[in-house]
């Protein structure tokens, strides 16, 4: 033996439609000698494009309310738009499963993948936006 190991990785994606094909692949994949990294939940690209422009549109929104609230505070009110800052996008995947790689065989992994997997209860993934807004005051 000269200490070397290959390995190699699939990412498999599902859409949410075939939600109920989860399990199908993890048993295929037990079954084809794989072993599971992790599973997440992810936007699609065109859909995390979609949320991200809508978490700007309204963060924009917000900094423009928030400029005239304190313009007002003042007596004053906002003036024309000097500069935009766009300095954060959040969006992570949820993640339901993560190999513990403490030894457990593919197939222990698995049947821990797949209870991960049937015990999963819906609920809101946060995307957000934050603008920064410079206004003159008049």
């Amino acid at each position: 033996e000269d200490g070397y190991k290959a390995s190699h990785s699939l990412k498999l994606e599902l859409p949410s439609e075939n939600f109920d094909r989860v399990s199908q692949a993890i048993d295929a994949g037990v079954n084809a000698d794989a072993g599971i990294s992790f599973i997440n939940f992810e936007l699609s690209p065109e859909l995390q494009s979609q949320k991200k422009a809508e978490a700007l549109e309204l963060a924009s929104k917000d900094a423009k309310l928030k400029a005239e609230a304190v313009a007002s505070g003042f007596g004053k009110n906002i003036g024309n738009l000097v500069s935009v800052q766009v300095s954060d996008f959040g969006y992570y995947p949820w993640s339901i499963y993560s190999s513990r790689g403490d030894g457990l065989s593919i197939a222990e992994d698995a049947s821990l993948a797949k209870e991960a997997v049937e015990s999963i209860v819906p609920s809101d993934q946060a995307v957000t936006g934050r603008v920064s807004a410079t206004y003159k005051i008049r």
